[in-house]
């Protein structure tokens, strides 16, 4: 049984995957100054997602997976790049 503190139970899974595609098109926008749709989000930040992470989302998306488990400690590496490009962004 997995440390429940580390990853985010199934039953959880979609509010937290919207959060998740939320904070891509944040980041994808921080680093275009453009809008994307979820999936332009998505696709462009392939490698920041891992590969694991970014087939259960698509999976996700095409209704192939109802539910997955999320790492907390990628969501927070992933908030932290997106704060981090914020905070580049407000320097300038």
């Amino acid at each position: 049984m997995e440390d429940n503190r580390k990853r985010w139970e199934l039953r959880e899974t979609s509010p937290i995957c919207h959060f998740l595609i939320d904070m891509l098109r944040c980041i994808y926008t921080l680093e275009t100054n453009k809008l994307p749709t979820k999936p332009r989000a998505i696709e462009d930040c392939r490698r920041l997602l891992g590969r694991s992470l970014y087939k259960n989302i698509k999976a996700l998306q095409n209704g192939n997976v109802k539910e997955f488990a999320i790492d907390k400690s990628k969501l927070k590496l992933i908030a932290a790049y997106g704060l981090s490009l914020r905070d580049q962004h407000a320097l300038e």
